[in-house]
């Protein structure tokens, strides 16, 4: 066994050695690509940063020219001297010889333009001799926008010029237009500067067919190009998507291959002309650093790794000391030294599939937790070991015991006979009493569930079903010893199939409201009902409320029924008020779950607001077992309840809970004597509970709190009952409980309130 788990182990150990070289080398590939990204995303921000800076800068230089248009055409506006003179007297004050190559000036009655030449001489040049350019900057400046036209070759200056325009006012009229010619070097200075990426860059200005207007100092394509939208800067089908998008004016990201080196570029829109800022730029020289970090990244990878495969060495021969001594953990329970559960069931899984007769057993101590408690935890260990030292000794060959946790404690037994099973446990029960310690003064009793293979021989099933049986023994304290039989396996499906459809059989409208008739003992009259429930199913088939009410009880589901159940006695009490009838009181069952329930005062008020009934209509029975808990806490509760109308009744008194101190204490309208108590009265020798019950009814009385008694169900119960001065009685004397339709048409319609039923009416 130790062989294949270390053979596991390695296999295990294997697989994830290879998932860790996996995982690596998935990391190295990460750990490069966001590198890539990473110095990819810092290589574009810087390329905006400088394009931005370039764009500032030639956009302060546009400007300025500008400024100094508009300041000449402001003098030359305010001027009322002919506009020879005062062209000349604005460009004289401006003093702007060595800023424009060639000032001129055109009317907005003119045939030619006034121009001021390189050399400072005043000239004309008539209309039809302007070069079209130049025409386009005077046409749009005179629609009152300062304008630049695209680099051209002048006729005049023989140079290729920018021409800047700008519109002159006169009294808020436009009277003509002031332009000024220079160079391309104007921005030349600019582009002459080789801090682009530290000398590793260039920029350029495009026009907007992406041809060059000016190059930058240092250009990548050494070659004559007029342009980027072609070779070698990118394909043709690259240059007509380039070309729609510098049309729209985007920032626009390439990158091509020159010289064996690849090189990124950014085409950032001037807002001039749909003039483009080109910025260029070498990934290798972008990147220096990069080899620095990846060769530091490299130099990690290798040490980790090494550091890594040292670690699963060490770990591969540690593993192999410590699988020795952790084998005694990994089967074994730490507190009694027998099998762990796990064990078990592979012991066991391996022994069924030649040996298909055996069966489970499932021990634990009855009241382990009083022991806990009571002895100390330290005893209570002390218990645990001697019990499985007496049931490891009581196995035989080819038989198992484990303990899974707390008290419970597993059998696999090759036995399947049934008195023979009872012997051996009844031997482990006595062996198991005689602890030698402080708890042998204190009775220690075994419960025991069984299930054999003969109900079936998955293991799995087997066990389920002996814990299903030990869960018995819990519900009859004289029987420590439950075998699982045909009888429980149907209660089991029976059980199943009610948890599984209660849901369902309420949507459905499966749950009945029933009603039994409530009898004044004084007149024999109706003074009110119980509802009850019946579970109606599609088929006809009724389940009645002690087949699945204990178990919502356990599953939670009944706070939903309860709130049904509920809902459905408004529902008939606003049936009877609006149909004319006079309608009685309803008593309702409320469980301990619903009773405690948040937000409980006020569920029920939403169903009294829905339907419109009164409160005092309705009347809440609690069982004796809940009001008794904590009578402080009850009065509490029974006090919000009551100042919203309802009435309380504690049902089932004489169980064995209550006591009459209790019954004081408790703030109740009415409280219910037990069937089972007037049974025990009306039986044989039955005197004391007579006078018992005599006892409890006059102190009722005494308290103001009125008295029924249920299962009256003879002449002899009924003249019993009213001898005693009990104030109402509820039994098959009068009536069994019977659909709300059966109660309202044969007894509420036909019996009205204070109707004798005593006259021949009892037996509804």
């Amino acid at each position: 066994m130790y062989e294949i788990n270390l053979n596991k182990a390695l296999k295990k150990l294997a697989i994830f050695v290879i998932c860790m070289s996996i995982l690596l080398f998935g990391t190295g590939v990460a750990v490069a690509y966001v590198f890539k990204v990473t110095f990819d995303n810092a290589t574009e921000e810087r390329m905006y940063e400088e394009i931005y800076n370039y764009r500032e800068r030639i956009g302060e230089q546009i400007n300025r020219k500008f400024q100094i248009l508009n300041s000449m055409a402001a003098l030359i506006g305010t001027s009322n001297m002919p506009e020879e003179k005062m062209f000349r007297e604005a460009f004289e004050s401006a003093a702007i010889s060595n800023d424009f190559l060639i000032l001129g000036y055109y009317g907005v009655d003119s045939d030619s333009m006034m121009f001021v030449s390189e050399e400072g001489n005043l000239e004309n040049i008539r209309h039809n001799e302007i070069q079209p350019e130049l025409l386009a900057v005077l046409e749009e400046a005179f629609q009152g926008r300062n304008v630049v036209s695209d680099a051209f070759l002048s006729t005049i200056s023989e140079q290729i010029i920018f021409v800047f325009g700008a519109p002159v006012y006169h009294e808020g009229k436009i009277i003509g237009t002031l332009v000024a010619s220079d160079t391309v070097d104007v921005f030349s200075e600019v582009f002459a500067d080789k801090r682009v990426f530290y000398g590793g860059g260039d920029i350029h200005l495009l026009d907007s067919d992406g041809k060059f207007i000016i190059k930058g100092k240092e250009i990548v394509v050494k070659e004559q190009v007029y342009g980027i939208l072609g070779a070698p800067y990118m394909s043709r089908e690259k240059a007509g998507e380039i070309k729609d998008e510098m049309a729209r004016g985007e920032s626009i990201n390439f990158s091509f291959k020159y010289d064996r080196q690849k090189y990124s570029g950014l085409l950032e829109p001037l807002g001039v002309n749909g003039w483009y800022l080109l910025c260029v730029n070498s990934i290798k020289n972008a990147n220096q650093g990069i080899y620095n970090i990846l060769y530091a990244g490299a130099a990690f990878y290798v040490l980790n790794t090494g550091l890594f495969l040292f670690t699963l060495c060490y770990g591969y021969n540690t593993m192999r000391e410590i699988n020795r001594k952790v084998q005694k953990f990994a089967y074994y329970d730490d507190l009694t030294g027998i099998y762990n559960m796990r064990h078990f069931m592979d012991l066991a899984e391996e022994d069924i599939k030649s040996q298909k007769e055996y069966a489970i057993v499932v021990l634990n101590v009855r009241q382990f937790k009083f022991i806990n408690e009571f002895f100390r935890i330290e005893q209570a260990d002390k218990l645990l070991q001697h019990i499985g030292r007496v049931l490891e000794s009581s196995v035989q060959n080819g038989e198992y015991v484990c303990r899974e946790n707390a008290d419970y404690f597993y059998l696999f037994l090759r036995e399947t006979d049934c008195e023979l099973l009872k012997e051996r446990f009844n031997n482990i029960c006595n062996k198991i009493s005689r602890v030698e310690d402080k708890c042998s003064n204190y009775r220690i009793v075994m419960r025991c569930g069984i299930a054999t293979s003969n109900n079936g021989n998955n293991l799995k099933d087997v066990i389920i079903r002996a814990m299903f049986a030990l869960e018995k023994t819990k519900e009859d304290y004289k029987k420590n010893i439950w075998f699982f039989d045909t009888e429980l396996h149907e209660q089991e499906q029976k059980d199943n199939y009610i948890e599984n459809h209660a849901r369902e059989a309420i949507e459905n409208g499966e749950f009945k409201l029933c009603l039994q008739p409530k009898v004044s003992l004084k007149d024999d009259s109706l003074t009110g009902a119980e509802a009850l429930v019946r579970w109606v199913e599609s088929d006809g088939n009724i389940l009645y409320p002690e087949e699945f009410i204990d178990l919502f009880e356990k599953t939670g589901f009944c706070t939903e029924l309860d709130m049904y159940m509920f809902e459905r006695v408004c529902k008939q009490l606003r049936s009877w008020i609006d149909a004319g009838y006079k309608p009685v009181p309803i008593s309702i069952n409320q469980s301990k779950l619903t009773f405690y329930e948040d937000r409980y005062e006020e569920k029920l008020c939403l169903y009294l607001k829905k339907y419109n009934v009164p409160a005092s209509l309705i009347i809440l029975e609690i069982l004796e077992g809940i009001a008794v808990e904590n009578v402080e806490e009850m009065n509490l509760r029974f006090e919000k309840l009551k100042a919203i109308g309802f009435q309380i009744s504690m049902d089932d008194f004489g169980t064995g809970y209550s006591s009459l101190n209790t019954l004081g204490k408790l703030k109740i309208d009415e409280v219910k004597l037990d069937r089972g108590f007037l049974r025990e009265a009306m039986a044989e020798g039955g005197e004391k509970t007579r006078v018992i019950m005599e006892e409890v009814v006059h102190m009722s009385k005494k308290l103001s709190i009125s008295t029924v008694v249920e299962g009256i169900e003879t002449e002899e119960d009924e003249r019993f009952v009213k001898q005693i001065g009990c104030d109402k009685g509820q039994g098959y004397l009068y009536s069994k409980a019977v659909s709300a339709e059966v109660f309202t048409n044969d007894i509420l319609c036909v019996y009205p309130l204070n109707t004798d039923f005593s006259s021949g009416n009892k037996g509804v």
